[in-house]
């Protein structure tokens, strides 16, 4: 027992390092990738790329796999694991025929979408066609797949789940690149994708039988696995579908009023801001299951929470000014001046919106293991009635920023989400906390913000000038940060952890 926390945080501290990975692996294919992309295919044609690649990853049905993370993990902790061959079952059988259901609907009205909906180019539309069947395949195996890696994270092998999701990373920008240097186009990408994802998805069912040897599939299953799996499912697939029902309806009115070759303006942006997101999603990968084993504890779990937190905001702060700051050199230098006039605005509009669904990582990670997803759907669907609207009116005046900034008005509902969760969850809205923390960033943030344009003002554009001015920025950033003792000894500890004792 004296070594029961010691244990749980240094496993903590690993597994978030693994988050870490998790996330900056696939950034440098990305990266790479992107310019080739939009250089070789076109305007045009990466704007039908991005709209079917936002389709295959935001599908509803993708997160089911969650509820097989989460009673494992639960289970485990607490000796039933005679309810996990049910559990993971259900699962299963839910996601598969959802996806069915789904994806056949996508394929019986592909050119219903395609001509009259999202109005594309009648010589695009063959191959739009062509590319959301294609979409479909991917989706049905991907989101199969995807629940043997989400059950690898209720073991918490996140060693193991590094390993296959950046190794899928990497193949899918491969095939990508390859794709379109050998003279095909997104149809030969999106078969690249399919390949990758049945091998992907192969290689993590087998893993997951092998590290999960009380698992069965049974279609005998008891009741109340059913009823679990639905209850907790239910709330998921509903914000999930309200998230893939906003960036649809986006990205199609964005072709439908601005012609799709406007969409790499909007799109490209938006996804470097996404890896604001996708930063703390990762960083706290290993909080989902470690809230499962604490929700017996609520003092350690509010002190799990804190220091989750505070690192989350210290993270995001950072970023937002950073790319806010630097945000037009580096679009510049990555593709070329004139994207970088054109998509800079579109950069600084979505760091914010990724900023505040980043801040709401934590709250929603512990609303759902306490079975309360629900506030998390009715979040998303108001984030949704709101946005839309926002974007339909906004978009006349200012165009395709008036869509960014309806979404970011939108998304201003999570910030009382957080609130709202700590408050029933946590033990109480934790205002000196947010006040206290607040304070000391601002100030570092200010220093590290004046660092950052002196150097750009002063040295010439340059990817060194870039990385110098981040790295000053950082330095300055995080000396004043541990000037004003944000960070308590244990989490300095938790630190060292993290980055010197990882093994």
């Amino acid at each position: 027992m004296p070594d029961e926390i010691p244990n749980r945080r240094h496993r903590h501290a690993k597994n978030s390092l693994y988050g870490l990975l998790s996330w900056l692996f696939p950034i440098f294919p990305t990266f790479v990738i992107t310019p080739i992309l939009i250089i070789n295919l076109g305007n045009e044609m990466y704007g039908l790329y991005v709209v079917i690649l936002g389709f295959i990853g935001y599908f509803f049905t993708g997160s089911i796999g969650r509820a097989a993370a989460k009673y494992i993990a639960e289970y485990r902790s607490s000796g039933e694991i005679d309810k996990i061959s049910d559990i993971v079952s259900s699962t299963i059988i839910l996601t598969i025929s959802l996806s069915l259901l789904a994806t056949g609907s996508v394929v019986l009205f592909a050119r219903l979408i395609v001509a009259d909906i999202m109005l594309i180019s009648p010589e695009l539309q063959n191959d739009a066609i062509l590319a959301l069947y294609l979409a479909a395949a991917i989706i049905l195996i991907g989101t199969t797949g995807q629940i043997f890696q989400l059950i690898l994270q209720g073991l918490q092998r996140f060693d193991i789940y590094l390993l296959v999701t950046n190794l899928t990373s990497l193949l899918l920008s491969i095939g990508s690149v390859a794709a379109v240097l050998l003279g095909y186009s997104v149809l030969a990408i999106l078969t690249s994708t399919l390949l990758v994802s049945l091998v992907s998805g192969i290689v993590s069912f087998k893993l997951a039988l092998r590290l999960l040897p009380e698992f069965s599939f049974t279609f005998r299953i008891q009741a109340e696995a059913w009823r679990s799996v639905w209850r907790y499912s239910a709330s998921i697939i509903a914000y999930q579908l309200c998230g893939s029902l906003l960036l649809l309806f986006e990205r199609g009115w964005i072709v439908r009023r601005f012609g799709i070759e406007a969409l790499p303006f909007y799109v490209v942006p938006m996804i470097l801001a996404t890896y604001i997101h996708l930063f703390t999603g990762s960083l706290v990968l290993a909080l989902f299951p470690a809230v499962n084993e604490l929700l017996g504890e609520p003092e350690k779990l509010a002190e799990l929470y804190r220091k989750t937190s505070k690192l989350i905001l210290i993270l995001i702060v950072f970023a937002v000014l950073s790319a806010i700051i630097g945000g037009r050199l580096f679009l510049a230098l990555w593709i070329n001046e004139a994207f970088a006039e054109s998509a800079y605005w579109m950069l600084v509009i979505h760091v914010f919106t990724f900023g505040i669904l980043a801040m709401a990582t934590a709250a929603w990670l512990v609303a759902e293991s306490f079975k309360f997803a629900a506030i998390n759907a009715l979040a998303t669907f108001v984030w949704l009635i709101i946005s839309i609207p926002l974007m339909l009116t906004l978009s006349g005046s200012l165009q395709e920023k008036g869509v960014a900034i309806g979404r970011l008005i939108g998304v201003l509902v999570f910030i009382p989400l957080i609130f709202y969760v700590e408050k029933r969850f946590i033990g109480g809205v934790m205002i000196r906390f947010w006040g206290m923390t607040a304070i000391k960033i601002i100030l570092a943030a200010i220093f590290a913000i004046v660092t950052e344009m002196l150097i750009l003002s002063i040295l010439q554009p340059s990817w060194w000038t870039f990385f110098t001015s981040i790295a000053a920025g950082l330095a300055i950033y995080t000396g004043i940060l541990s000037v004003t003792g944000i960070f308590e000894p244990d989490e300095k500890q938790l630190l060292r952890n993290m980055f010197v004792k990882f093994r």
